[in-house]
């Protein structure tokens, strides 16, 4: 049992980084803005976001196809690579205890392969904790791209807009400089999962996650 919990917090850190270097860039937007993003920026509500689709018997597969993968690539066997889709994504999200956190704050789409995400956060989850902005929201929609490197994960920011507005270019072009994974980078454990991987892309409506060859 220990080594099975221990498999599904590695498992979790690749989702995990994505959805919270997502968060990342919504609390670096409020931060720059200020006063100004309380109103602008944040809301007194969260966004409801889509329910997911899946039925249970897929959602099991899906489980099952993912520890399969963790199993292999942990024991440094031959497997092939895995591939989810947006709502396969969703549906781990909402069914597998180490995703509990980022339930019914995270919605994932792909579109033309690009990975996307809806995301309604508390403001205070997202490292705003300064007496404004308790109590509010920040909800939004943010394109991101993904991209590998011998172990080293970069998320990138191609577009956001929060509450329906687009955020100003000088602000963009902050955030599209930074990598919002390299806090998962500076983590050992999570290090390790991503050095045994080969490479990361989105294409064809799936997330592909490739293991080294043996």
């Amino acid at each position: 049992m220990a080594e099975q919990g221990a498999r599904g917090r590695r498992g979790c850190f690749f989702y995990g980084g994505i959805a919270t270097g997502m968060a990342l860039a919504f609390a670096l937007v409020a931060a720059m803005l200020a006063w100004k993003a309380r109103n602008e920026f944040t809301s007194s509500k969260p966004e409801p976001l889509p329910s997911v689709n899946l039925s249970e018997a897929e959602i099991n597969h899906t489980q099952q196809q993912v520890r399969a993968f963790q199993l292999s690539v942990s024991r440094r066997q031959p497997t092939a690579p895995l591939q989810l889709t947006a709502g396969q994504i969703n549906a781990l999200i909402a069914s597998e205890a180490p995703y509990q956190a980022l339930r019914g704050k995270f919605y994932f789409t792909i579109d033309d392969d690009k990975l996307k995400a809806q995301v309604s956060l508390p403001a205070e989850e997202a490292g705003l904790k300064l007496p404004l902005f308790r109590g509010r929201y920040l909800n939004g929609v943010g394109t991101f791209s993904l991209a590998f490197d011998n172990g080293n994960l970069r998320i990138g920011l191609e577009s956001l807009s929060i509450e329906g507005k687009p955020l100003p270019e000088a602000y963009s072009k902050r955030l599209r400089a930074q990598n919002l994974a390299s806090w998962l980078l500076q983590n050992p454990r999570a290090s390790m999962a991503l050095e045994r991987l080969q490479d990361v892309e989105v294409k064809g409506g799936r997330l592909i996650i490739m293991p080294k060859p043996d």
